[in-house]
């Protein structure tokens, strides 16, 4: 009997220790790491912490939540605030651990005898947390309470318990909570009321300079900026991210796995996103997330449409919280996953059958053009590999494909028909020609215009359902125009009025080309002032045609012109204009919507707007180097080769040329 009470005693000694030591692991910030990346931006802030009655570190796993809230707990303790640390594990679900937990939080800030008392009461948890937000009261401090891993309180009962708690603090008390998704109680209605400052996964992740040292500071001194721009597109400077890529530099043998690394395809990302993200949620969340992957963007009428179901919103709501879907900045109600989860997901759904996947591109297809937006209805006939389908909304939406500058799209499209199929639609290129001068890809129009003028000329005709023929005058516009482009001796202003009086009064697409080319070749005859009304018109016709490609090339032009009469002011309203047009349609517009940047850039140097001027100028080179618009780029190196001229001296200014001209194709010197 002694030793079997022996035994018993023991134990729950040993229990009670145990519980002792989990309850101060829970109280204590985990020890900031040795070799870590400096981030002062982020880290400076816990000097404004206390200006907020709350401050949410909120996004998916791996963001460095815990290491910033360590961060900001370490420079605090330092300068004497009164902290308190907790960490929330899955221990904390239970009401009477979780109040444990709390008091022990605060026993040692508050008089032992009255700490004691509401630790040794029996009272139901609700009470003696109120009793210890009663405690609080009376002490009147000014109490910093940092709370970890918020996300883990997946119980209800324990989540009202510690919501009750949080909001019967004094109102002196500033509260930090880092969680993997938004905590329900914080409505926008309390954002309002509430002093509440929100970090979220934006906030939190990598900028490309901080990508950048935190590679060279894992050892990868030889990163490229190609391959750094490359990271930042798919990673979005998610922290986590970018370790596993350091892991898997280091594993690499091969060129071609590096490649496949910096494009984000790599076995221990796809296994991280596996295990610490898709595994983590629930059955619904993991069935709407593999049923709407494929979506290139998300709203909850398309997603009910394509899963054949009517809870949607409850799900895209869910993954908003989590950090999992992102907002779209230029269109309300539409949504995303991070292009690093997206590229996962399609992955994933390769392995299923492949029946599935063509139907509910299918369906996605019919929403799409039932809500006219023919792009991303092309995009998924085209992903079902479905050609009938594709050619019948290819031909009924043709002129609204082009004009909104889907031109990797449209090409996809020509290049994936059958031979059979080109035959059977004689004037199929013709959009696609269209399309290829807008973008001013002019060689490659310059090949298929013969053809297309001899299938006229022999009066071949297209008995398609939605023919699309065009008339010689259009192939004249189309022709004259890639005829200017490519000879810069051509300028022809005669060429230009004489089809304007032939076409008369019309106000389509094809006469806003017919306006920007006359502005191109008064432009090069040097008659500035009959060039800006020509692309004022052109200007007026795109907007009335709803032709945002067009509004951009003008505006720019119409800036071009201000810039070399010297009216910086206008020319730089203008180029801030245009830059507005091509954001309305981001994404769309290859190197054009890099031009007026390139422009601006120039504009604020010659103000002695130095800083701004540099900003402007590397955001239209990425631009350039997205769209490997290479003759754009020697135009971005002499402006850079200015910029550094001026701040570094002639020596660095050549440096930059010689590497920029070095890395040109022969063709292009």
């Amino acid at each position: 009997m002694t030793k079997l009470t022996a035994v018993a005693d023991k134990a729950a000694n040993k229990n009670s220790r145990d519980d002792a030591s989990t309850l101060l692991s829970l109280q204590t910030p985990p020890p900031i790491r040795k070799k870590r990346l400096s981030r002062p931006a982020l880290e400076e802030r816990h000097s404004g912490l206390q200006d907020y009655s709350f401050s949410l570190l909120v996004a998916p796993q791996g963001y460095g939540k815990t290491d910033i809230l360590s961060c900001w707990h370490a420079a605090l303790a330092d300068s004497g605030a009164n902290l308190i640390w907790i960490t929330l594990d899955n221990s904390c679900n239970d009401p009477a651990k979780l109040t444990r937990t709390l008091l022990n939080a605060f026993a040692p800030h508050l008089p032992s005898d009255k700490a004691d008392t509401v630790n040794e009461s029996e009272e139901p948890a609700e009470q003696r947390i109120q009793n210890l937000c009663n405690l609080l009261h009376l002490e009147k401090s000014d109490w910093l309470l940092m709370i970890d891993q918020y996300e883990n309180l997946g119980e209800s009962a324990a989540r009202e318990l510690f919501t009750d708690f949080l909001f019967h603090l004094p109102t002196s008390t500033h509260k930090v909570l880092a969680s993997r998704s938004t905590p329900h109680w914080m409505t926008p209605r309390l954002q309002i009321e509430e002093d509440v400052q929100v970090l979220d996964r934006e906030a939190l992740a990598f900028s490309t300079p901080e990508m950048e040292a935190f590679l060279y500071l894992e050892g990868h001194k030889s990163v490229s900026e190609e391959e750094i721009l490359s990271l930042t597109d798919v990673t979005e400077g998610w922290p986590a991210a970018l370790k596993l890529v350091s892991l898997a530099f280091k594993k690499a043998k091969t060129p071609r796995e590096r490649t496949n690394i910096v494009h984000g395809e790599f076995p221990l990302l796809f296994e991280y996103l596996d295990r610490n993200i898709i595994s983590e949620l629930t059955p619904t969340l993991q069935s709407f997330v593999y049923q709407t992957a494929h979506l290139k963007r998300l709203r909850v009428d398309l997603c009910n449409h394509v899963c054949q179901s009517n809870d949607a919103n409850s799900c895209v709501q869910a993954l908003l919280e989590q950090g999992l879907l992102a907002g779209n900045t230029y269109a309300d109600n539409w949504f995303s996953y991070p292009p690093i989860l997206y590229n996962f997901l399609i992955r994933q759904l390769q392995k299923e059958g492949r029946d599935k996947l063509i139907e509910r591109h299918c369906r996605a297809s019919d929403w799409y053009l039932e809500f006219g937006l023919p792009d991303a209805s092309l995009y998924h006939a085209l992903q079902a590999q479905d050609h009938e389908r594709a050619i019948a909304i290819y031909s009924g939406n043709a002129r609204d494909l082009v004009v909104t500058g889907g031109a990797s799209l449209i090409e996809q499209f020509i290049k994936s028909l059958p031979p059979k199929k080109m035959e059977e639609h004689p004037y199929i290129l013709w959009p696609y020609v269209w399309m290829l001068v807008i973008s001013q890809h002019f060689k490659e129009a310059e090949k298929h215009l013969p053809e297309l003028k001899r299938k006229l000329e022999s009066g071949v005709e297209d008995n398609s359902a939605i023919p699309l023929t065009p008339t010689p005058e259009d192939l004249d516009v189309i022709e004259y125009r890639v005829k200017q482009a490519l000879d810069s001796e051509w300028a022809e202003p005669a060429v230009w009025l004489e089809l304007k009086r032939k076409r008369g009064n019309q106000e389509d697409f094809l006469q806003e080309q017919i306006e920007l080319s006359l502005g191109s070749a008064y432009f090069r005859r040097s008659k500035f002032s009959d060039a800006y009304v020509a692309f004022n018109e052109a200007k007026r016709l795109a907007e009335l045609n709803h032709t945002p490609i067009t509004s951009v090339s003008a505006t720019t032009r119409m800036a071009e012109i201000r810039y070399m009469q010297g009216q910086l002011s206008e020319a730089m309203y203008l180029c801030n204009e245009a830059i507005d047009l091509a954001s309305l349609v981001t994404g769309q517009f290859s190197p054009l919507s890099g031009i007026p940047r390139l422009l601006s850039s120039r504009i604020l140097f010659d103000q002695n707007r130095l800083t701004e001027s540099e900003h402007s100028f590397y955001e239209a080179r990425d631009m350039f180097r997205l769209y490997r618009a290479t003759h754009y780029l020697v135009d971005s190196a002499m402006h850079r080769a200015r910029l550094a001229n001026d701040s570094a001296g002639w020596q660095s200014a050549l440096h930059i040329l010689e590497g920029a001209m070095g890395s040109l194709p022969e063709n292009i010197l």
